[in-house]
């Protein structure tokens, strides 16, 4: 059968955070301060989601979008794509994925620690995670909407990097900002200036 496998990497350029922006979107309350501030400009923007660890950190960094699609015939191939997703990684990038609905785990343990060490600070999963305990042991930060046991890899691939995406009913673009902790994120959209988001 002719299933290939195909899949999008789009141009990732961060959005700059100046130092003073970041220190601001970082103090205790910021993540309920800025849902506050988006909400009154008519900017939906807030996402509830449990991420234990995150702990009492915020972390305040441009986002890395993933989309995955079901498979249309189930194979042995991996095509989850991590180790393309790794590839467009920068420092204190925040993954989200939007992978809701589908058959399986679209991140485990080694996934994560491959992202981990891409240089992406936390991954948001608007689908479904397994390895909740290996993934809590390498320390990296990774929120889902259901956790279980299944693997996807037979039955999901990655079909777009970088692009925009639906996380939750909120719209995700490239240039956008996440500020997340433990209970939730917030996404700043790349429009917004800065003076605005803080003022």
């Amino acid at each position: 059968m002719g299933d290939e496998w195909k899949y999008e990497l789009k141009p990732f350029t961060p959005r700059y955070i100046p130092p003073e922006v970041n220190e601001a979107l970082s103090r205790e309350g910021a993540v309920e301060d800025t849902a506050d501030k988006l909400y009154h400009l008519g900017i939906e923007s807030v996402v509830n989601m449990q991420c234990d660890a995150i702990g009492d950190r915020i972390l305040v960094g441009p986002a890395l979008t993933a989309r995955y699609l079901p498979r249309r015939t189930s194979g042995t191939d991996a095509r989850l794509g991590h180790d393309i997703i790794a590839t467009q990684a920068v420092p204190g990038a925040i993954l989200l994925i939007e992978a809701r609905g589908y058959r399986g785990s679209v991140l485990g343990g080694n996934a994560a620690l491959k992202l981990k060490r891409s240089g992406i600070a936390a991954c948001l999963v608007d689908g479904m995670a397994r390895d909740s305990k290996e993934i809590k042991d390498i320390g990296f930060a990774v929120g889902a909407k259901e956790w279980g046991i299944g693997s996807g890899r037979s039955f999901t691939e990655l079909t777009e990097v970088g692009g925009s995406i639906c996380f939750q009913k909120i719209a995700v673009a490239p240039g956008d900002t996440v500020v997340a902790n433990a209970y939730g994120f917030v996404v700043i959209p790349a429009f917004l200036p800065w003076n605005e988001v803080l003022g």
